[in-house]
C-alpha cells in the first residue's frame, strides 16, 4: 500500500482483509486506525522512523493475534518513494505473511520486532512531540500577552493625546469668544448701546462662555467709556 506522511492511505494492492479493518459509516483513511491492533504500533513506529531517517525500515516476525492465540506472523517493509520537490512525499508499505517454517529464515533477514521495546520507543516519541507542542503553545501565549500589553499602552497614549487635543480646542474656542466680546464692546459708539452692552456683560458679573465640552465661567471687568 502507498501512504503519505500523514498516514493517509492512497493506494492499495492485494487483499488486506487480515491487516486492515474498514469500519462502516464515515470513511477513515488513517492506516494507523485501520490497521489491526498488533500491526498498528509497528506500522506507526516504522513510518515515523522512515520519515525522519529517509531510509528503509524492515520488521520481521510481527505476531498478529486473535482470540485463539497467534493467527499469523508477518514481515513489514517500509520504504520512502523517490519524489521531486513539487510532489508530496510518499511511502510504500509491504506486508508479507510468513509460513510457520519460514519464521527462522525471516528472522535472519531483518530486525525482529519486539513489541514491548517498540511500544516504549513510540511512547517516548509521542511524549517528545507533546513537550514540543506545549513549549510552542507557551511561546505563542507569551507573544500574545506581550502584544496585548503593547496595544493597551498604545491605547492609553492615544487617549491621553485625545484629551490634550480636546483641552487645546477648548482653549482656542475660549480665546475666540473673548476676542469677539472685546471687539464687539470696543467698537460701540453710543452710550445707550454701551449701557445695553454693560447690562448684558457688566457690571463685573461672570460671563458664561459655552465650549463644545462644558460651560466655562469667566469673570469680566469692563471699563465704562468716558
Amino acid at each position: 500500500m502507498v501512504i503519505n506522511h500523514d498516514m493517509e492511505l492512497l493506494h492499495m494492492v492485494g487483499d488486506a482483509a487480515d491487516y486492515l479493518r474498514f469500519p462502516t459509516g464515515r470513511m477513515i483513511t488513517d492506516v494507523s486506525k485501520l490497521a489491526v491492533k498488533d500491526l498498528a504500533i509497528p506500522l506507526a513506529t516504522g513510518v515515523q522512523k522512515a520519515i525522519k531517517g529517509q531510509r528503509d525500515i524492515e520488521y520481521s516476525n510481527i505476531h498478529l493475534r486473535n482470540d485463539g492465540g497467534i493467527a499469523a506472523t508477518v514481515n513489514m517493509h517500509i520504504s520512502p518513494l523517490p519524489a521531486t520537490k513539487a510532489q508530496t512525499p510518499l511511502l510504500a508499505v509491504f506486508i508479507e505473511p510468513l509460513k510457520p517454517d519460514r519464521g527462522a529464515i525471516a528472522q535472519a533477514g531483518g530486525q525482529s520486532y519486539d513489541v514491548g521495546k517498540e511500544a516504549v520507543q513510540r511512547i517516548n516519541d509521542l511524549e517528545q512531540e507533546l513537550q514540543f507542542t506545549r513549549e510552542s503553545l507557551q511561546a505563542t501565549v507569551e507573544e500574545l500577552e506581550t502584544s496585548n500589553e503593547e496595544l493597551l499602552a498604545s491605547n492609553e497614549e492615544l487617549q491621553s493625546t485625545n484629551e490634550e487635543l480636546q483641552s487645546v480646542n477648548e482653549e482656542l474656542y475660549t480665546v475666540q469668544v473673548c476676542r469677539y466680546l472685546v471687539k464687539d464692546f470696543g467698537t460701540s459708539q453710543s452710550p445707550k448701546s454701551t449701557r445695553q452692552r454693560d447690562s448684558r456683560y457688566c457690571p463685573d458679573r461672570p460671563a458664561l462662555i459655552t465650549t463644545p465640552s462644558r460651560t466655562l465661567q469667566q469673570s469680566c471687568s469692563c471699563a465704562t467709556p468716558s
